[in-house]
């Protein structure tokens, strides 16, 4: 999969910050992920089933401030990601590591981007 930026996840350039602010942000009780969202990306086609199933931006807010945006998540992913006993455990479990992501860092402003 390729190496996304900040600004795919976002639909194209413009303003980072309030275009980030304007994403339909969920708070969770954590002490690590202060919140979370999901934008539908595409829908794909599920083998066997005949349905679709939507696949999108998973976007994790730190305490630290620090954003991440993982692409292609499933939105079952972010239902059980924000429905979670621990909200950063299920992360590390369900996530990290498993999708390519761009993060931002609002203090900065710095992007950067891992597939």
């Amino acid at each position: 999969m390729a190496e996304a930026s900040i600004y795919d996840a976002l639909g194209g350039e413009g303003e980072v910050v309030e275009r980030i602010e304007a994403l339909p942000w969920q708070a969770v009780e954590s002490s690590n992920v202060l919140r979370v969202a999901w934008c539908e990306r595409s829908a794909v086609p599920q083998r066997g089933r005949g349905k679709g199933f939507a696949l999108g931006w998973l976007w994790v807010q730190f305490r630290s401030g620090k954003i991440y945006a993982y692409q292609d998540v499933p939105h079952a992913t972010y239902v059980a990601l924000k429905g979670a006993e621990s909200v950063g455990r299920a992360h590390i479990a369900l996530i990290r590591g498993h999708y390519s992501y761009c993060a931002f860092d609002p203090q900065t402003g710095q992007t950067f981007s891992a597939a």
